[in-house]
């Protein structure tokens, strides 16, 4: 035996013990992210009802015979309040995507990496080689 090859064997035994962890560590961050996609969806739903102009309250406002410019001002400000509302809705939605795809990467990666690790253990390590 040369110092080589026993300078191999540990980094070669390390790698396999290695592997696991990164296994197990895409797989916590999988299931986290799939973990945050409800607390998302609820945050979401938060919104969703601000997300629509108080038609009502505008024509209220416009009825009470208050100044032309205040009129314009508080309809042009119902309108932008319920626009930036849906604005965020459709980006929590995008959010949720984004974490359901990532989601399914780390379980992707995770099978790779567990298809890698199980093809590792199955081929015999030759001595001197």
């Amino acid at each position: 035996m040369t110092p080589t090859t026993h300078a191999s064997e540990p980094t070669e035994q390390s790698a396999r013990t290695r592997l696991p962890l990164v296994l197990i560590t895409n797989l916590c961050v999988a299931v986290f992210l799939l973990l945050a996609l409800p607390v998302i969806h609820k945050g979401q739903q938060g919104f969703v009802q601000h997300a629509a102009a108080n038609n009502d309250y505008v024509e209220a406002v416009i009825g009470s015979g208050e100044a032309d410019f205040m009129q314009n001002a508080l309809r042009t400000t119902e309108v932008a309040r319920a626009m930036a509302h849906d604005d965020h809705v459709a980006t929590m939605a995008i959010m949720q995507l984004t974490v359901a795809f990532l989601a399914f990467l780390f379980f992707f990666n995770s099978l790779y990496l567990f298809r890698l690790h199980r093809r590792s253990q199955q081929t015999p390590i030759l001595p001197g080689s």
